[in-house]
């Protein structure tokens, strides 16, 4: 199996012990205050293309709760993508699990902003992994094999509405 169709294979017992104890880590600490923050900031009804990006990175600087927040969203999204990457954890449990190209659309643009700014340790790499991660789960949520089609309420709107929004 390539790293380009990681998640398409059969997972087996030891992937789904993996998943729930990343499950048990998103619950806990930090994370789950992450994923709060997330949700605070980022309904689904919201389009990301009408997020000021400027203004929540002015509102939310490193060394704060919200800088915090979304970096540790993105950080445990980077170690999933890391796991799935390297063939350690089935992808397709974890497209199933989260829908990661949702957190992405909403996150790449703040990771894209600490990249061009050299905020963080290896720039050009920052959540690379994570942005990998999106890319197959919209790929998996595309395929014969996704169970959980993930559409936010905004999408299914803009489907009725013959708006061409991803979801």
């Amino acid at each position: 199996m390539t790293a380009e169709t990681t998640g398409f294979d059969r997972p087996t017992f030891e992937d789904a012990q993996l998943l729930v104890q990343l499950y048990a880590m998103y619950q806990t600490g930090p994370i789950r205050k992450g994923f709060l923050w997330y949700l605070d900031n980022f309904k689904e009804d919201i389009d990301p293309s009408r997020v000021d990006y400027a203004a929540l990175s002015a509102r939310h600087p490193r060394i704060s709760d919200g800088y915090d927040g979304w970096t540790s969203v993105a950080s445990f999204f980077e170690t999933v993508g890391v796991l799935v990457r390297n063939n350690v954890l089935n992808g397709g449990l974890v497209y199933e699990r989260w829908p990661i190209e949702w957190y992405w659309r909403y996150l790449g643009p703040l990771v894209d902003g600490e990249r061009q700014k050299g905020r963080v340790c290896d720039t050009a790499c920052f959540a690379d992994n994570f942005e990998w991660l999106a890319e197959q789960a919209k790929a998996w949520r595309s395929s014969d094999q996704a169970k959980a089609k993930w559409l936010s309420r905004l999408s299914l709107e803009n489907r009725s509405s013959g708006d061409d929004l991803e979801e």
